[in-house]
Order: structure tokens, then sequence, then C-alpha cells
């Protein structure tokens, strides 16, 4: 009897285990997409971390629906190496923040060519705080379904 009873102890525990590290597992994946989604003024530069950044997110961009890069130095390079993960077909990002990232005309035109090929998943894109100058505005709207405001 006694090592029935201690079968069952040592089921028990290792299910009640198994239960704390899901749920911690389950936390961590939590913040890390809180984590994801808002990398607003964290030092990302058009120079390597940009680059890493998309890389990363090229791996398996499929569940990120939102993304907040604002106030980050993108640049044009930045934003192009961002619209080349836009352009990707399992893309689902549906919310992009790119305010106050220093991107001008090239980077806009970037930006419009992505959301040409993929335009049904972008439904918010924020810019405030850019330079798009008059070629800029001209490449959004040629986009279909754009509304600029």
């Amino acid at each position: 009897m006694r090592i029935s009873q201690y079968n069952k102890n040592m089921q028990f525990l290792y299910t009640d285990m198994y239960k704390h590290v899901f749920y911690i597992c389950l936390e961590f994946c939590f913040f890390l997409y809180d984590f994801v989604n808002r990398l607003e003024n964290s030092d990302i530069t058009e120079e390597g971390c940009c680059a890493v950044l998309s890389s990363a997110l090229k791996s398996n961009p499929s569940h990120l629906k939102e993304l907040d890069l604002s106030e980050n130095k993108l640049g044009n390079d930045g934003v192009t190496q961002i619209s080349h993960l836009l352009k990707m077909p399992n893309c689902k990002l549906a919310q992009l923040n790119l305010s106050e990232c220093s991107v001008k005309e090239e980077g806009y035109a970037a930006l419009a060519s992505a959301l040409k090929s993929n335009r049904s998943h972008v439904i918010e894109l924020d810019l405030r705080g850019n330079d798009p100058g008059d070629t800029g505005v001209k490449n959004l709207t040629e986009v279909p379904n754009c509304k600029l405001k």
C-alpha cells in the first residue's frame, strides 16, 4: 500500500508542477507579446537594431497584429526593412505606429509599395511627426483604400 500511495503523491506533485510551469510559460508569453507590440522610444535605429528586429519578425510574422515603433530613429532604411515584412503573405499586421521615426520621401515610397501588395491587413498606419514631402504624400494617396487623416 505504501508504494501505491507514494505513486499517487508523486503523480499529484508532477501534475501540480506542470500546472505551475504552464502558468509561468503563459505569463512569459503575454510579457513577450506586450514587449514586442510596444517598442516605442527604444533607441531602435536603422543601423543594426532595426535589421535584427525585422529579421526576427520575419521568422513568424503571422501572430503579430500591432506594432508600435514610434519615437525610434528608424529613418528610411529602417522603414524599408519593416516594409519588406509587410509584403510577406503571412504578415497579419493591422496596426503600425511609425510616428516620429525620421521617415522621409524614400521611406514613404517603400511603405506605399508594401501597402499596395498587402493592403488587406494594414488598416491603421500612424506616420505623424515625419517629413513625407510632396512625393511621400502622393505615394500614399495612390494606395487603394488609403485615407489620409
